[in-house]
């Protein structure tokens, strides 16, 4: 009889090398899944710590400068004729400066089918020092920031939020028909919804006993919906964002929430003037002390002459 293997044993046999393979398959469609997840995150956290980062340096140097708060006041300059003077005729031409233009649009953001379409803000963010001077000056840099959500045109249903940033103030230098374009660049891609509301208070009833704050949101913030009987301030207080990323795969979102409070947030525009600081009242033995001091009369020279003469007649006398 010659020696073999049976059928039970190939089954056998076949059994079980199925098995170990669907066991080395499974670990390995796990390991690739853990890695796809892992990337995932850290592509996620890159883009939120980016994102997040770069917005509370914008927000956080929000202000409004002087020449959107009111018109420098220039006074006349006057300019007298030296040939006219001689003459003896006291004719005076007045020459007035050009009144500087004001700053609009401190603070604008608009909406398009409910996601954040532009918005921009002056700020303080960068600021730029000069370390090789010995006497170095930390001098903020003045800038004027854009946002824009822009619509992916490579990737369906994903935008780019890009970011615009010059020293030039005027809003209307920043937009797509400018003459002279000033450099934007993406900042963060993969955005599915992006979306900002703002924060203003407002004074409670004057009735309550308490007076209490409670704060009015603005999902837009334009300087031409502002009512002739209650002035809106140019800067909000607080800003909220909220955003949501896709993955790399495009097939889950996860949403992140941010808040963020404006430190310059002026609730009145109005300038106001300062108002003088008065000292204490001294007490009485201040006062008397005062007075004593005041009444003592300082020695002249000649009574400082004779008492010294006579300190050094009376150290002879002695010795």
């Amino acid at each position: 009889m010659k020696p073999g293997y049976t059928i039970i044993e190939l089954i056998l046999v076949l059994l079980l090398g199925s098995l170990l393979l669907s066991v080395l398959f499974t670990s390995f469609f796990q390991i690739n899944r853990t890695s796809v997840v892992a990337e995932d995150i850290m592509d996620l956290n890159t883009r939120i710590s980016i994102l997040n980062n770069q917005l509370e340096k914008d927000f956080t140097g929000i202000f409004v400068p002087l020449q959107a708060i009111e018109e420098l006041k220039k006074e006349p300059e006057k300019k007298v004729d030296q040939e006219k003077k001689k003459a003896g005729l006291q004719k005076k031409e007045v020459a007035t400066k050009e009144k500087p233009k004001p700053l609009k649009d401190v603070f604008v953001s608009t909406n398009q089918a409910g996601n954040l379409a532009e918005l921009t803000f002056i700020t303080t963010n960068p600021i730029r020092v000069y370390e090789h001077a010995e006497n170095a000056i930390i001098n903020p840099r003045i800038v004027r920031v854009v946002y824009r959500l822009e619509a992916d045109p490579e990737k369906k249903g994903s935008f780019n939020l890009t970011r615009q940033e010059g020293g030039e103030l005027e809003f209307s230098a920043y937009k797509p028909t400018a003459p002279k374009k000033i450099k934007k660049y993406k900042l963060i891609d993969n955005i599915k919804e992006f979306k900002i509301i703002f924060k203003v208070p407002k004074k409670s009833d004057e009735k309550a006993k308490q007076e209490t704050v409670t704060f009015e949101t603005l999902s837009e913030w334009k300087p031409t919906i502002d009512k002739p009987d209650q002035k809106k301030p140019k800067i909000p207080n607080f800003i909220q964002c909220t955003v949501t990323f896709w993955d790399n795969q495009f097939e889950e979102s996860r949403t992140f929430e941010f808040m963020y409070q404006v430190p310059c947030f002026q609730a009145s525009l109005e300038l106001k003037p300062t108002e003088t600081v008065k000292p204490p009242e001294p007490s009485k033995e201040q006062a008397e002390k005062k007075q004593k001091a005041q009444g003592q009369k300082l020695p002249t020279l000649a009574e400082i002459k004779q008492s010294v003469k006579e300190i050094i007649n009376l150290l002879g006398q002695k010795t």
